[in-house]
């Protein structure tokens, strides 16, 4: 059972909005807004203000997101790829939006002591998040795809050689050269095996939401992605991440903003075939 952030809405809402500071995939309750605007949308401190069409806004972890679409328990959600069959027929595309990275990110990483090719021989376990159903599809994909084979796992830290994490904890992890010698991001594998885009998440709305409501959710959508375009942004949201402290160094804070789109054009839109075609291969449909 996921523990709901406080229910917001109308003025409170704006207000909430005006007052929140970004920062990514952030998990406490009083970052609630910025972690579901933000990872759609990347402009939760500088983007335009717009009445979201839903009675309250909640953040839930990805793996219970398809859960709360698939019942009357969302008007619109953003939903990880390898889970969007669980939502229909009860929720449509909301557009071309949503999460995807053209490019290394680094929230996303295989951390380990080993090389991959000696985790595939079975010389070592991965430890795998239980946060992202996607994105451990995705690196059992990537393992399948470059050594023929999967990785043994655990769920023992103690016994494992190698962990797959992501949001926060991938980007703090990731200073742990110490710990952590080798470390593999999951987006920049991904674009050198097929040279495009990882598609992560789609904005999805229920199939009877009024025609108003969803011309409401597509604007905002729409002016945030714009916004997220401009010129600047990127920068202005490294710099509020640095001072969070979830980067070492200015150009890795600048590269994560730079390579993330929340709105999708032909490249992503192949990059997200290709991953549902890779699902479908690895684990043929029933």
């Amino acid at each position: 059972r996921a523990t709901a952030a406080p229910a917001i809405t109308g003025t409170a809402a704006r207000r909430a909005i005006r007052s929140i500071k970004f920062r990514p995939l952030a998990a406490r309750p009083e970052r609630a807004l910025a972690a579901i605007f933000a990872a759609a949308a990347l402009t939760v401190e500088t983007g335009p203000i717009r009445e979201f069409p839903a009675r309250r806004v909640t953040v839930l972890a990805p793996a219970i997101r398809p859960i709360a679409a698939a019942t009357e328990w969302a008007l619109a959600a953003i939903v990880p790829v390898a889970m969007l069959a669980r939502t229909r027929p009860a929720m449509d595309l909301a557009g071309d939006f949503g999460v995807a990275c053209d490019g290394p990110v680094g929230s996303v990483l295989l951390l380990s002591r080993l090389p991959p090719e000696q985790l595939a021989a079975g010389r070592g376990r991965v430890r795998l998040s239980t946060e992202s159903e996607t994105s451990r599809r995705l690196l059992r994909i990537l393992f399948r795809q470059e050594f023929g084979r999967e990785f043994e796992t655990t769920d023992d830290v103690a016994q494992a050689s190698a962990e797959l994490v992501i949001g926060d904890v991938a980007l703090r992890a990731r200073q742990d050269r110490e710990r952590w010698p080798l470390q593999v991001d999951l987006c920049d594998w991904w674009k050198r095996r097929t040279g495009l885009p990882f598609v992560f998440a789609r904005w999805v709305v229920r199939h009877e939401l009024p025609a108003q409501d969803r011309r409401a959710l597509a604007d905002w959508l729409e002016a945030c992605a714009a916004c997220a375009a401009t010129p600047g942004a990127a920068d202005r949201l490294a710099r509020t991440a640095l001072a969070d402290g979830l980067f070492a160094d200015p150009a890795s804070a600048r590269g994560y903003f730079t390579n993330l789109r929340c709105r999708f054009g032909e490249r992503e839109l192949a990059g997200e075939r290709a991953f549902v075609d890779a699902l479908a291969q690895a684990w043929p449909p029933a």
